[in-house]
């Protein structure tokens, strides 16, 4: 058996057991919907609601398992839903205690801990079997000045308050191993904060960082920045490469918004380099 037949039966199996517990699970929570709905705390009608959902979505994706090739794409979406699910009800067990009893915080708990495992599960066949391709957005600019004084720039991350569009505050130590603090501005004005790791820093030419949801395969991003020297300066290439079961979703944004983000972090970083730093000639 190949590699990649492994893949596609690790990703069928789990599937398959997904779908399972999926149609299983909805089954019980309809038939039984007064009787549970008494040990959660909730009302009879939202576990019928629930337990269809549920069962339609275990029938939906049994169907997939059963294909004599998997669909991808559609093991891909099952995983998201999956995570959908256990991000909701942690929420729900973290933020909203009081909406179910002690006896529906622990079953919400246990349910969502098997979707988890079928989430990771899936995720690890699909990447395996090169579901998801990375993509890799890539920019550049003309700066007139040095690759030295590029890099001073580059690398003073407590500075980015100043001068960053889209980097607007950093932290940490420029140094393969460590562990930066980044906030970026989103393209509607919100913030998001990261802590990637500095993967490559070679002065004066390569600073590289790799950041992460914190979910193994879901969505990771190695950010670079290569300088070149020219006859005029530096060029500066400032690029991404996305990895994970989530770049298809975010394909579009990552193409507008991100890119975007990056061309206005270059465009800011010329005009302060050269506003400071001799030109060359």
């Amino acid at each position: 058996m190949t590699s990649t037949d492994r893949s596609d039966s690790l990703v069928r199996a789990s599937l398959f057991a997904n779908a399972v517990f999926s149609m299983v699970s909805g089954v019980i929570a309809i038939a039984f919907a007064s009787r549970l709905a008494g040990l959660m705390g909730v009302a009879p009608v939202v576990l019928t609601v629930v337990g269809v959902g549920v069962a339609g979505f275990g029938l939906a994706i049994l169907r997939s398992a059963r294909r004599e090739t998997v669909d991808l794409g559609l093991a891909r979406l099952t995983v998201i839903l999956d995570i959908g699910w256990v991000v909701t009800g942690a929420v729900l067990l973290v933020g909203f205690p009081e909406l179910m009893s002690p006896g529906g915080r622990w079953l919400l708990a246990a349910v969502s801990a098997v979707v988890g495992v079928f989430a990771v599960l899936q995720g690890l066949g699909i990447r395996r079997a090169g579901g998801v391709p990375p993509k890799r957005l890539v920019t550049e600019i003309e700066i007139n000045a040095s690759p030295d004084s590029v890099w001073e720039v580059l690398t003073d991350l407590p500075g980015y308050q100043q001068w960053n569009p889209f980097v607007v505050a950093g932290s940490g130590q420029v140094a393969v191993g460590e562990q930066l603090e980044v906030r970026m501005m989103q393209a509607e004005g919100s913030e998001t904060t990261f802590k990637p790791i500095v993967t490559e820093a070679t002065s004066p030419r390569t600073f590289e960082w790799l950041g992460s949801l914190g979910i193994p395969g879901l969505f990771a991003g190695r950010h670079r920045f290569d300088l070149m020297s020219t006859e005029t300066g530096t060029r500066l290439v400032h690029a991404e490469e996305f990895t994970g079961l989530l770049v298809p979703v975010l394909a579009k944004t990552l193409d507008k918004k991100t890119r975007a983000g990056f061309e206005a972090m270059n465009v800011a970083m010329k005009e302060r380099i050269e506003e400071t730093a001799p030109r060359m000639v």
